[in-house]
């Protein structure tokens, strides 16, 4: 019984101490595998642009009056407008100035509130 109790403390320092040593390797100032010591802030939601959205706005904003993305453009301008209570609508054959006059009003009515 000495002997299994023994054998028993034993094998339970060599894994203690490999733990330790472990342990000690992924808190050093040299590891290599345990990430950065300060967690990333997190970016604010609507601060992060996405390129392809962008591209794909431009690309409805420069498409013809008559064309399904345009139209789908402007369907989303007045549900927007909609949205924050406006009375004004963008028409089915909008320009750009009549569009981002629009996106204006919107803008400045959030930014009041």
């Amino acid at each position: 019984m000495g002997e299994l109790t023994t054998a028993l403390t034993i094998v339970s320092l060599v894994v203690l101490v490999v733990l330790f040593i472990r342990m000690n390797r992924r808190l050093s100032r040299g590891s290599d595998s345990a990430g950065p010591r300060s967690v990333e802030q997190p970016v604010p939601v609507g601060q992060k642009a996405t390129p392809w959205e962008l591209e794909a706005i431009d690309a409805q904003l420069s498409s013809h009056r008559t064309s399904t993305a345009r139209q789908d453009l402007i369907a989303t301008v007045n549900r927007l407008a909609a949205a924050a209570g406006r009375n004004e609508r963008v028409p089915g054959n909008a320009d750009n100035a009549e569009i981002d006059h629009l996106i204006t009003l919107v803008e400045n009515q959030l930014q009041e509130q």
